[in-house]
């Protein structure tokens, strides 16, 4: 029987990373959450990307009023007071309409702009912003690349043009966009934000170490960028570098204290490092200021491993509450109520994962041990007969032991 306990113990602590991994959720034991985050976000969220969303017309990296490249008309004087007027009255017209989110209209005014014998490097900069929120990408990066023919030096309209690219799906433009952007400041801040997003587009096609690279880069231009200690962290958590994630998680918490992310993406890298308790503080952090799964998750996970079985299968049912297709968390409460000896409870949930996962094998095998503690050998073998099948380790043990290998 000690064999058999060890097999479920096993079974049961590898079936939150094996089971997970077979739905591709996001409460893989590398948690997903953060893996995916390139995608969610712009290029994950950074300090960069928010500014830009917030206020695409920034004067400091904007194109400069007289570019090199453009030569005005020689014209009478009436004439060009005449462009002049327009040219404002246009210009103004369209300002109005960008702050009041009218891109259509913004759109409309900035295009009567062009052609009125003044630099057009700024109003196809303009233009391209607004075709940016209407998601006109393809416009968009026309009017970037316009802009661009006239002042190869527009930081904004690179880091722009770059952000637009990944919302195409389109990252080797991006990167492309981003590395040129580089090449056009020797702002230390920008540098960094920068970098941030280089990084995250690598992240989104799997380049980890590029990715990692690049997040030291940001943080070597700028070290009070806590997105790049927060995000390096992430990154090597995934190369499975966990402590050398933490020292990045406390520097970013230092920078960015009570931030709920921080407090969650440490809380993780604990209980992988094995400290369970310590795990448990930060996750009741992160918890405290933000409900969500992956806290409860984890936060469950840990309290399983220190043998709370009671406080774990509440945190299972807070996200079973909102969420009956979680197989993290089904199989964390499956643990749990079996740990408790709530033995057609932990039947119940096993089932639950078979029928959203029916080529999950470690369910199957979890619930044939339950039923041999139960006793119902023949549906016992029937469960450890499919998990042979779908390649679980210590089937075959577990059918010549209670099956007499039939």
């Amino acid at each position: 029987m000690y064999r058999f306990k060890y097999i479920l113990v096993l079974i049961f602590c590898s079936g939150i990373v094996l089971i997970s991994k077979a739905q591709n959720a996001t409460d893989s034991s590398r948690f997903k959450a953060f893996d995916s985050a390139a995608k969610a976000r712009r290029a994950t969220d950074t300090a960069l990307n928010r500014q830009l969303e917030k206020d695409l017309n920034r004067t400091d990296l904007a194109p400069r009023k007289e570019t090199k490249k453009f030569i005005p008309v020689q014209r009478n004087g009436k004439d060009q007071m005449i462009d002049d007027s327009l040219f404002r009255y246009y210009g103004e017209a369209a300002d109005k309409n960008m702050l009041a989110k009218n891109y259509d209209s913004a759109i409309y005014y900035y295009g009567k702009q062009l052609g009125k014998n003044h630099d057009p490097a700024p109003v196809y900069f303009n233009r391209a912003n607004a075709e940016s929120f209407l998601n006109k990408f393809e416009l968009a990066v026309k009017d970037f690349d316009s802009c661009l023919q006239y002042d190869s030096a527009v930081t904004n309209a690179y880091l722009s043009q770059g952000y637009i690219y990944m919302k195409m799906n389109k990252v080797s433009e991006a990167l492309e966009s981003y590395s040129k952007a580089l090449k056009t400041t020797n702002d230390s801040s920008v540098k960094s934000n920068t970098y941030l997003s280089l990084a995250n587009a690598y992240l989104n096609i799997g380049k980890l170490a590029e990715a990692e690279n690049d997040f030291t880069n940001a943080i070597k231009y700028n070290a009070g960028n806590w997105q790049g200690w927060f995000q390096r962290a992430a990154v090597r958590r995934r190369l499975t570098k966990d402590k050398l994630a933490l020292t990045d998680i406390n520097k970013a918490n230092s920078l960015k204290p009570n931030d709920p992310d921080v407090l969650l993406l440490k809380g993780v890298t604990l209980f992988e490092l094995g400290s369970y308790k310590e795990a448990i503080t930060s996750l009741n952090a992160s918890l405290k200021i933000r409900k969500f799964d992956d806290g409860y998750f984890f936060r469950g996970s840990a309290r399983l491993r220190l043998g709370q079985d009671s406080l774990a299968r509440e945190d299972f049912n807070k996200i079973l509450a909102s969420n009956k297709k979680h197989i993290g968390a089904l199989n964390g409460r499956a643990e749990a109520n079996f740990k408790l000896k709530h033995y057609t409870l932990a039947l119940k949930d096993n089932t639950s994962i078979i029928e959203l996962a029916p080529n999950t094998g470690e369910a199957y095998a979890n619930r044939a041990y339950i039923y041999t503690v139960m006793k119902d050998i023949d549906k016992a073998c029937k469960d450890w007969h499919k998990a042979k099948d779908l390649g679980v380790p210590k089937a075959d043990e577990a059918l010549q032991k209670v099956c007499g290998g039939k």
